[in-house]
């Protein structure tokens, strides 16, 4: 269901998680997406988003800086990526090589984004996207476990009365 501006309607705050070890950013961002409805939560270095994943409920949407005083690589992104395995995780970077991109993607970021990032229509839009990605990743889960236990009360349907039947 669509609002007046044609967005998704948020039937409950998205978590958002933002990981940059620049205050400023950090500040900017956290006020331009609680002024939008979501719930945010702030972490400066790597191990302070370790920390923040680790807790329950794991938050729905990972804004994660590439370089931080603790991690300027991708192994944040893998043991994020282990911690919090629904979150969507969105890698921002200024050093945005395709070599840097291509790992990101293969480790598990939905998107990778260029910093400064503007959050505007377009940031917005990335993680209203990654909700339905989100939702519908869930839903999929949700169908293939009702398949699957709809085929095995089949099969024992058909045992049982295979069984009935030949009096065996």
């Amino acid at each position: 269901m669509g609002n007046s501006t044609g967005a998704p309607e948020k039937s409950a705050a998205l978590r958002v998680l933002i990981v940059d070890d620049e205050p400023l950013i950090r500040w900017s961002m956290t006020e331009t997406l609680m002024a939008e409805g979501y719930c945010v939560m702030e972490a400066g270095n790597a191990k302070e988003a370790i920390l923040r994943v680790s807790g329950q409920p794991a938050p729905d949407v990972i804004l994660l800086d590439l370089c931080l005083p603790d991690s300027s690589d991708l192994n944040l992104l893998e043991s994020i990526r282990r911690a919090a395995p629904w979150s969507a995780i969105v890698m921002m970077t200024a050093h945005g090589n395709s070599e840097v991109v291509t790992g990101a993607i293969r480790l598990g970021a939905y998107r990778v984004v260029n910093k400064p990032l503007e959050m505007g229509e377009n940031d917005t839009a990335i993680l209203e996207g990654t909700t339905v990605k989100l939702k519908q990743e869930a839903a999929d889960l949700l169908n293939q476990t009702f398949e699957v236990d709809a085929l095995t009360a089949g099969l024992v349907i058909g045992v049982a009365k295979i069984t009935v039947n030949t009096g065996g």
